[in-house]
C-alpha cells in the first residue's frame, strides 16, 4: 500500500513530466529553438501524429527503461521516482 509520502512523490514526478513537456513545446512555438535533449522528440513530432509533449514524456520513459537494462540487478524501480525528490 502506498503511503501518503510516496503518493505525493509520484504525483510530483508526473506533474513535473507534464511541466517539462509544456516548457519544451512552448520554446518551440516561440521559435526559441530546442535543447539537444529535446531535439529527438521534436524531429519525430514533425513526422509522427504525436505531439512534442507526448514524445518528450515517451523519450524519458525510454531513458528509464534503458537505465533498467544497463543496471539489471542493481536497479531498484523506486529510484526512478524518488532519488531526485526531497
Amino acid at each position: 500500500m502506498l503511503t501518503l509520502n510516496m503518493t505525493k512523490r509520484i504525483v510530483v514526478f508526473i506533474l513535473g513530466q507534464f511541466i517539462m513537456a509544456l516548457g519544451v513545446s512552448l520554446s518551440v512555438k516561440a521559435n526559441l529553438g530546442v535543447s539537444p535533449i529535446s531535439c529527438v522528440p521534436y524531429v519525430y513530432s514533425l513526422t509522427l501524429p504525436l505531439s512534442l509533449g507526448e514524445l518528450t514524456i515517451l523519450l524519458n520513459l525510454i531513458f528509464i527503461a534503458m537505465q533498467m537494462a544497463v543496471l539489471r540487478k542493481n536497479y531498484q524501480w523506486i529510484q526512478s521516482l524518488f532519488n531526485s525528490l526531497p
